[in-house]
């Protein structure tokens, strides 16, 4: 039994999760040496309880996505083949889960479920409205689309819908890859468990990783902090040159130091009630 990470990425209510349970139902039978027993890790366990799943909370989702990191983690690390059913529908997102499997010296392959957006929300009526439809077509103008990296390019696009598509005959594709594919990928390069980024791929890493500090550190403090100032912070940053991954976690860290700075002086309450001071006092005009 050796580990495998598979990387499901799609809107919601485009069939991952039917995709999985096949994937699940196939793997053992098709490579049973290999792959005797596959584990699903779904985002969905964590969001509710054993009868219903509760309202989709952005604030919780931080919290969710440690859970599901942990899993995979104790998964992959007692040898199973695992699923990750979820939307991945950021770069960051898969690039996480991707130099996790790199880090843990496991192969790794990404399903991109490509069902059309307004296919998507016809099912999610049927299977009773499980997310708000306006949810779906919010991530679905976030979706961060594959082919813009090297390292950010799924092995199977799957359409439900499309005439050309059988799921049977997409098992048997997915069951040759793997046997032929038992290596990870070679866009990264891993040495004594610690993942060493090749160039040109720094830059690609600086744009993935500041975009999800900026998304966390938001999320996490529930912040509407200027786009302008934002923008500006994160432009400085892509100008910088790093040789080495020390050199892009200290760029990283002066980056995130910068936005607390950013949002201390936003909320300085000093400079607040100077200002407010200033406005009220006709002797300072």
């Amino acid at each position: 039994m050796t580990g495998l990470l598979l990387l499901l990425a799609g809107l919601p209510s485009s069939g991952k999760s039917t995709l999985a349970g096949a994937i699940q139902a196939h793997l053992p039978s098709c490579l049973p040496q290999r792959y005797p027993n596959i584990k699903i890790v779904d985002p969905d366990c964590f969001r509710g309880n054993e009868h219903k799943l509760l309202p989709f909370r952005p604030e919780d989702e931080p919290k969710i996505k440690k859970r599901l990191i942990e899993i995979t983690i104790e998964y992959l690390k007692a040898g199973y083949a695992v699923i990750v059913d979820d939307l991945n529908y950021y770069q960051s997102m898969r690039h996480d889960l991707l130099r996790l499997a790199l880090e843990l010296d496991v192969p790794y392959s990404t399903i991109f479920v490509n069902t059309p957006i307004e296919v998507c929300l016809t099912w999610n009526e049927k299977r009773g409205r499980k997310i708000p439809n306006e949810l779906i077509e919010k991530i679905a103008q976030k979706f961060d689309y594959f082919g813009r990296y090297a390292w950010d390019q799924p092995d199977f696009a799957v359409n439900f819908v499309s005439s050309n598509f059988t799921l049977d005959a997409f098992l048997k594709q997915l069951c040759e890859f793997l046997e032929k594919h038992t290596q990870r990928r070679p866009y990264f390069q891993s040495r004594d468990a610690s993942l060493t980024i090749q160039p040109p791929s720094i830059k690609n890493f600086l744009d993935v990783r500041s975009r999800k500090i900026i998304s966390d550190f938001i999320m996490d403090r529930d912040l509407k902090i200027q786009q302008k100032e934002i923008k500006q912070l994160r432009k400085e940053l892509l100008r910088k040159s790093p040789a080495n991954l020390e050199e892009v976690q200290q760029i990283l860290d002066e980056f995130q130091g910068s936005l607390e700075l950013l949002t201390n002086k936003k909320s300085d309450p000093a400079k607040s009630n100077q200002k407010k001071f200033n406005s009220t006092n006709p002797s300072r005009h």
